[in-house]
């Protein structure tokens, strides 16, 4: 659709909205009887959610947002901000069998964003109801499949990132033999894992672990273990003792510019904005303000 103004439609229980516009930024604000879905259709989008959370979802990625919590969001690229979002109220997600949403970001299904597409191009057609409730009841049940609540970037708290979020994985994860494959990509996170050596650990055809891993876990096994290098360069970057250069071989990276485009990929900072925040946020109980551009 053409970069512009916002294009929205309303329907029983739905409303579906259109953005295109790059620069654009959204101020906090509330949804208080309405979850809310982010389909992130071109570029990168940065979610500020209380608490201080952050996440950020690239094109083919869904920020699921519960009724309730406040946020602000806008895109991180200059010339890329196209996403869809579908604002559902409490009482359609409940007709559709979902269970109480958690902040995080998810894989987009097809089936809903081409839904959600016809609805928006076609709002007077005399399927409106059965087609919107259709979309609902589709994530619900991918999020069901998936663990319902598996984000792709758990919030650490306090604890160390990287245990914070291998235990997350892994007590959303439903089947024994992805859970063996969890606990291989941990102990050689920081190695090349081809895939038939993890299939081969998780006791899975390569198909069949494939299939599995991305229901459960919301990403593939590459995705699962840049995500646990991540988390792991977090906590050596938040202790202080070693430089970004160091930090990056220590996880498995060759180069500074794979580790880089990698860790803003996941955190949406460099990894010198990421650590200068912590150091604000241990000291001041704030985090550092972002960089004037």
């Amino acid at each position: 659709m053409k970069r512009g103004g916002d294009v929205a439609v309303d329907f029983p229980g739905l409303t579906i909205i259109h953005h295109n516009q790059p620069e654009r930024k959204t101020a906090w604000h509330t949804h208080d009887n309405e979850h809310q879905l982010i389909l992130v259709l071109q570029g990168r989008v940065l979610l500020e959610a209380e608490g201080e959370r952050k996440l950020v979802a690239t094109a083919g990625r869904t920020l699921l947002i519960p009724a309730g919590c406040s946020h602000a969001f806008h895109s991180q690229e200059a010339h890329q901000g196209e996403r869809m979002l579908a604002l559902v109220q409490r009482s359609l997600w409940d007709d559709a069998g979902g269970a109480s949403p958690c902040l995080g970001v998810h894989v987009t299904q097809a089936l809903v964003r081409e839904v959600l597409f016809f609805l928006l191009l076609h709002p007077h057609t005399a399927f409106a109801g059965p087609f919107a409730h259709a979309a609902v009841v589709a994530t619900c049940e991918a999020l069901r499949l998936a663990g319902h609540s598996s984000p792709l970037w758990p919030d650490s708290g306090n604890h160390k990132a990287s245990e914070s979020f291998s235990q997350h994985v892994r007590s959303r994860a439903p089947d024994e033999r992805v859970k063996r494959a969890l606990f291989y990509l941990e102990e050689q996170a920081f190695e090349d894992v081809p895939l038939a050596k993890l299939a081969k650990a998780s006791g899975l055809s390569e198909r069949n672990l494939s299939r599995l891993f991305l229901q459960q876990t919301g990403m593939t096994p590459k995705q699962m273990q840049t995500r646990m290098r991540i988390a792991k360069a977090c906590d050596l970057l938040r202790s202080g003792q070693r430089t970004v250069t160091d930090v990056a071989f220590e996880v498995g990276y060759g180069g500074l510019s794979s580790f880089f485009s990698a860790f803003r990929a996941v955190t949406g900072k460099s990894p010198s904005e990421w650590r200068d925040s912590e150091v604000a946020l241990a000291r001041t109980g704030k985090p550092r303000p972002p960089k004037a551009p």
